[in-house]
């Protein structure tokens, strides 16, 4: 069982998660009554100490959930816990990282950066001290809802060739727009929406209005 160090060699991770320090040539160990452990991290020329962490460490995290544009951003978690208490963020998927170091114990504030997102909405939880904290990203990408092609009149899933529909989704608009004269356009407020292809060629419905969701 590993109580500290990794297979690299070196001397980092004072205050932080003794699994993720660096140790270069230990060559002895002693364990005092407290429970505290001293490593002779001989090529390093000091001694470790590793401190167990209090019994009854207890963790809140705010936010304990982030919205990020497509265009990704940053946010600042906050770790409200005892000194002494060890964290480190587990599951980041690799749209996520950290600015920093990514282990610690005690009251800390971590860093994320979220990349651009040029695919569709996406979300991860990660586990940090844990607690499960939730990222959730928008799109660029237009997004249409299971069954959320209807008929405009009726709102019925049967739509006939040539009526004129009601899609509902997530869309890249920022702001409500309307046609305002004819022809209608097939573009509008950027968005453009093709609904039938021959071999090659697109076919944009012309739009009427379009929104957010």
């Amino acid at each position: 069982m590993t109580i500290a160090g990794t297979v690299a060699a070196g001397y980092s991770g004072d205050g932080a998660a003794a699994s993720l320090a660096l140790l270069n040539n230990p060559t002895a160990v002693a364990v005092a009554a407290s429970g505290r452990v001293f490593i002779a991290d001989s090529s390093d020329e000091a001694i470790r100490l590793l401190t167990p962490p209090p019994s009854n460490c207890t963790y809140s995290i705010f936010p304990a959930s982030f919205q990020s544009p497509a265009g990704g951003g940053s946010v600042s978690l906050a770790i409200e816990t005892a000194p002494g208490c060890p964290w480190a963020p587990s599951d980041l998927p690799s749209w996520i990282s950290i600015s920093g170091s990514s282990s610690g114990a005690g009251p800390a504030s971590l860093e994320f950066a979220l990349a651009a997102n040029f695919g569709p909405i996406r979300s991860a939880q990660i586990g940090l001290a844990g607690v499960l904290v939730t990222f959730d990203q928008a799109s660029d990408a237009p997004t249409i809802s299971p069954a959320g092609v209807v008929n405009a009149a009726s709102y019925s899933t049967t739509v006939a060739p040539g009526s004129i529909i009601a899609i509902f989704g997530d869309f890249p608009v920022s702001a409500p727009a309307f046609a305002s004269a004819f022809p209608i356009p097939t573009t509008l407020g950027g968005l453009s929406l093709p609904v039938g292809s021959l071999g090659n060629l697109l076919f944009p419905a012309p739009i009427f209005s379009a929104g957010r969701s």
